[in-house]
């Protein structure tokens, strides 16, 4: 099949138009292959040299080619990129043109949007009387030639206005609208916490469907999917015996899909076997031996029996109350900002000591929310190449009084880093995996801050060390001398961030005509010894200019009450 391609009408001089046609015609070459509609782009100063080439025209190539270029911003559109001037056309000869997305009539924007829940009265229509027609109507207005109307301004018409629209898009296109993939993650994240957030408000269409289906008995629901109850499979009281067992034998969590393959012997290529994952976890959702800890890529499963993931020192419970700092002066970030490939994070001794991390600030961004209503947590799983390692960490999602943190950490702590560590943790290769990478350094060695537990003081005990640490942030012997043979704070001190900040000044701060003075990078080390601090709780409490702590120009003070 023979195509017809139309050459365009070109304008400008006779030249610039006979110059035009020859440049459009070796980007229709360029694109013979290419989709209707799909740019052609070619530097403004390869087309000179074909020009030259091709003696189409004589003496400055560069100039002549902009000029017929820029004569026809219907036929060519023009970019920059690289510090390059680019010639952009199609196949067709028609300048691309960008169109923004429009979202005017779109399901989603109807189904978000607040509907009234009255509709508003319609005022009643008097049909207006007819005008009185006068006795001369039938008289000839007669309106001189010459004369103006000077009370209507003169203004262009709709057409003109529409060519005029027309050359300033052309001409004013916009020089780059591709999306990167981040801000296309970024986006969709955004459209899906809008249409979330839209369910939960029962004045919208989405909060009145969502409503709708949840008091519906014809429908199961499981996180954020919904199926008809009668599409899903059943399962008895063996079926639960069958499954314990397996997660039992194997002695870690699994997911759904694994769970019907390794016991049932489905496929992930079944046409139902989506279906039939969402009847196993409706299933196990009202099984009280059973615990969800998925996430939306990885929907995970533990029963009674399994090891727990985390210290043994501390109990996750006490670690969260510990954590609510979090929750009384939590990190206000950019909401807008689009999610990061990795997170950088400083080690303190806190951290350290009972191997968690908080779930604040970019670390609470950086890994998923919970799944279904009611989850308390979720496993995911830790890679570190250094050392050829795969462990798994229990995020603990905020509750109540008590902050969020990842536990898990402790065995990869204690092996490689040494508080004041900086660390990377990035994505993995696979949904729900991560990796935690580190600075390797020449092998380092001070004498570092330990707890002695029989003796119940702080002490300071020669480490080897190779990771790359912050001065300010290491606890050592050399710095915080006076650290040696102290107590820990007592249970009740310990719930006071007022207490650990002053006490924080006490062993690190040096006196100042009766006042102690400490830097902020001090303070914040010394304050997570015990009890995690978080930077906004160290800030609101130093600069509050209340209970003895001030600032004044950059440093901080103390002044201990008697």
């Amino acid at each position: 099949m023979t195509q017809t391609v139309t050459t365009p009408a070109f304008a400008g001089t006779a030249d610039e138009q006979q110059l035009a046609h020859e440049l459009l015609r070796a980007l229709q070459f360029q694109g013979q292959l290419f989709a209707s509609g799909t740019p052609v782009r070619q530097p403004m100063a390869a087309l000179a040299e074909y020009a030259t080439a091709r003696k189409l025209v004589t003496g400055d190539a560069a100039s002549q080619v902009e000029a017929a270029v820029r004569a026809n911003p219907a036929v060519f559109a023009l970019e920059t990129a690289n510090e390059q001037v680019i010639v952009v056309t199609t196949r067709e000869g028609i300048s691309p043109l960008y169109h923004g997305e429009d979202l005017t009539h779109t399901f989603r924007t109807r189904l978000t949007e607040p509907t009234a829940s009255v509709a508003p009265a319609v005022a009643a229509q008097v049909r207006p009387a007819p005008p009185n027609i006068h006795d001369n109507w039938y008289n000839e207005i007669i309106v001189p030639d010459d004369a103006t109307d000077d009370d209507e301004p003169d203004t262009p018409s709709a057409m003109e206005e529409l060519a005029a629209a027309y050359q300033a898009a052309v001409v004013e296109m916009p020089l780059d609208t591709a999306v990167s993939p981040a801000e296309a993650v970024a986006e969709a994240d955004a459209e899906l916490a809008e249409v979330e957030a839209a369910a939960l408000d029962v004045s919208t269409p989405a909060g009145a469907l969502e409503r709708a289906i949840s008091e519906d008995g014809r429908f199961v629901t499981f996180g954020p999917d919904y199926y008809l109850r009668e599409q899903l499979e059943s399962y008895g009281r063996n079926d639960t015996r069958r499954i314990r067992e397996y997660l039992q034998e194997r002695n870690e969590p699994l997911s759904d899909a694994d769970i019907l393959e390794d016991v049932y012997g489905k496929r992930r290529s079944d046409s139902d076997f989506a279906a039939t994952c969402f009847s196993l976890d409706v299933h196990l959702a009202g099984e009280n031996d059973f615990e969800f800890v998925g996430t939306a890529e990885r929907r995970l499963w533990s029963v009674v029996g399994l090891p727990t993931v985390g210290t043994d020192r501390r109990k996750p419970n006490d670690i969260g109350q510990d954590y609510r700092t979090l929750v009384d002066y939590p990190t206000m970030l950019d909401t807008d900002a689009p999610d990061d490939e990795y997170v950088e994070h400083l080690l303190t001794y806190y951290e350290y000591e009972y191997g968690v991390l908080p779930l604040d600030g970019d670390l609470a961004r950086f890994f998923p929310l919970p799944y279904a209503r009611g989850q308390r947590s979720a496993i995911v799983t830790f890679e570190a190449p250094q050392h050829y390692l795969t462990f798994n960490v229990e995020i603990r999602f905020p509750t109540g009084n008590r902050g969020g943190f990842l536990t898990g950490f402790s065995t990869f702590f204690h092996e490689n880093l040494v508080p004041g560590a900086f660390f990377t943790i990035e994505r993995g290769d696979t949904p729900g995996t991560y990796r935690i990478q580190y600075l390797q350094v020449s092998a380092q060695e001070r004498k570092l801050l330990v707890l002695d537990e029989k003796k119940g003081r702080f002490t300071f005990k020669p480490v080897t060390f190779y990771c790359a640490t912050s001065d300010a942030s290491l606890l050592s012997e050399q710095r915080l001398p006076r650290l040696a043979q102290m107590k820990p704070l007592d249970a009740r001190d310990r719930r006071s961030t007022t207490k650990i900040v002053s006490t924080a000044f006490e062993r690190g701060g040096e006196n100042a005509d009766g006042r102690l003075i400490a830097e902020y990078d001090d303070l914040f080390a010394l304050s997570n010894i015990e009890r995690p601090t978080s930077p906004e709780a160290l800030r609101a409490v130093i600069t509050a200019n209340v209970d003895g702590f001030t600032e004044e120009d950059g440093l901080y003070y103390y002044t201990p009450t008697t």
